[in-house]
This record gives structure tokens, sequence and C-alpha cells, in this order.
């Protein structure tokens, strides 16, 4: 397949035109942005010893990635999130790769290190507005969310109880919560970001701020010297121990998924991601490896 193929391909999440067009062994993946580095990454090292297969991979959500591996339209789908039951009803066959925590952060300035779940309940709703509320200094409280093709917002929803709506586009696009069960969202509107490390950067730069990205990410960012704050969940620390032994209660799997069993070589390419090169590069990309 010629790279502008593949890359059309690819950009357009045409994944069915694309699987005419290749070689035999061609491996079509799509779905969460999430997971997406960690599959290319460990494509490019299967490919290496495995220089016949072909590989087009895209991004698109992880609701976009289960829904285009239930129609059969790519051979693996990328979530980030645990499958709904209404999605597991389909055919699908999980295969969890790694393991992620979801935290709250802000600006290190901001002294404020800890909030239980009604709290975090009580700002994206707009119930609490200011940081002295929460024993920090006088200052609006600045809302920064995920938009929701991400995985990360989804969990972040379903854990916390809320509902969003979302208005604009781009780069103004905002997001409205409510408590699941209210009629009304707030009239406080939150940041709807794109990109996680876009939400970090404005946090960095915001004392006021607050947002929530992967514990690992948050934790990398933090250990090379910048100042943003993982805030500890009804008490207990957002670090990758407690995530592993379950008393940190916002994680996440990081999932591929097929639909039946895998067969021939998209099997060989599962079984290398699950494999000690392949929860390597989970490591490598600061998720936890399923091993742990």
């Amino acid at each position: 397949m010629s790279y502008v193929k593949k890359l059309s391909c690819v950009l357009a999440l045409g994944v069915a035109s694309c699987m005419s067009a290749g070689a035999a062994d061609q491996i079509t993946i799509a779905g969460s942005t999430t997971v997406k580095p960690i599959v290319e990454t460990a494509t490019q090292q299967f490919k290496k010893k495995n220089p016949g297969v072909d590989f087009v991979v895209g991004g698109g959500g992880s609701g976009q990635g289960i829904q285009l591996v239930a129609k059969g339209t790519v051979s693996i789908g990328m979530s980030s999130r645990p499958l709904s039951a209404a999605e597991k009803t389909s055919e699908l066959v999980e295969y969890r790769i790694g393991l992620d925590g979801v935290t709250l952060i802000g600006n290190k300035a901001n002294r404020v290190a800890s909030l239980t779940k009604e709290q975090v309940q009580g700002i994206y709703c707009g119930q609490i507005a200011n940081w002295k509320e929460l024993g920090g200094p006088a200052g609006p409280i600045v809302l920064y969310t995920l938009n929701s093709k991400h995985g990360t917002h989804e969990v972040f929803m379903e854990y916390f109880g809320l509902e969003t709506k979302e208005s604009g586009e781009g780069a103004a696009m905002v997001a409205t919560h409510r408590k699941k069960g209210d009629e009304a969202y707030s009239s406080v509107t939150a940041k709807a970001m794109d990109d996680a490390r876009q939400m970090v950067a404005a946090i960095l730069t915001n004392p006021n701020a607050v947002g929530y990205v992967s514990i690992g990410m948050a934790a990398s960012i933090a250990a090379k010297g910048a100042p943003i704050r993982l805030m500890d969940l009804d008490g207990v620390a957002a670090t990758e121990a407690n995530v592993v032994s379950g008393s940190y209660k916002l994680t996440r799997p990081l999932l591929l998924l097929t639909k039946g069993e895998a067969q021939g070589t998209t099997q060989e390419f599962l079984h290398f991601v699950a494999g000690p090169d392949g929860q390597a590069i989970v490591k490598q990309m600061d998720y936890i490896p399923v091993g742990n």
C-alpha cells in the first residue's frame, strides 16, 4: 500500500476501504488516543521481525474504536475505558494490555492537596466555586475537562456520577455538568480540551485551575520539576502502587478488542503486546503493565 493511500485511510478512519487495498497480512486498528501511542510503538517493533505485515492505525476515541471493531470494519479496536453493558452484548473479546489511574491535578501553588468524591461533584457542578471553600487561597476555581471523545473523560464522568453537555467547537469548546438524575446543567463552564497535555500546560500556568489526566502522565511531568500537584482522592494518594493495590479507585483498563477470538497474524500481534517487549512499551509510556 502506498504511503498516500495509507495516510488517507488513517485520517479518514475509512479503514474498510483500506482493507481491500493492501497485502494479505494487514492489521487495521482504531480507537483510543490513549492506547494509540502504545500500539504505534508496538507495531514498529513487531514489523522488525515481521516485515510482511502491514498496519493501518487510526484514532477516533474509545467509543469509535469499539463501534468499528464490533462492525468488523477494523481488525482491532482500542479502548481506554471498560465496555458498557450494551457493548458487552456484542461478540467482542477483550485483551487487557495495561492499567491506568486518573488523577485530579492542580497547580502546586494551590495548597489544596486532597479532594473527596462529593467535593469533585460540587466543583464540576458549580456548587463549589472558590478555592477558599476547600481550605485554599481565595480565588475562583477554573475548570478544565477533556472532551467527550476521550476514554479518560468517560471514566471520570462515570466515577463521579456526572453528565456533560458540550457546546462550541475546537478551541472554543466548553462543557457544563450535572449530577445524574438532576434536571438542570450547571451554568459554570469547563474548558473542554482535546489533548491531555494541553490541559496540563494550562494548569501549570494558572494557580486556580483544576483538571484530570492519567496518573502516569502527571507523575512523569511532576518528576521533571513541573509545578503540578496530583491530588489525593478520598484520602488516598494518586500513585501507581495504590492503583495496583486497588486502594485508589479512579482507574481504567487499557484494552485491545477483536470481534471473536483473534486469529493468525492479529493473534500473534496481540501476544506480542501482552508479552515482555509489549509490556515494556506500556511501562515506557507511563502506564502500568498487566504483569504488575
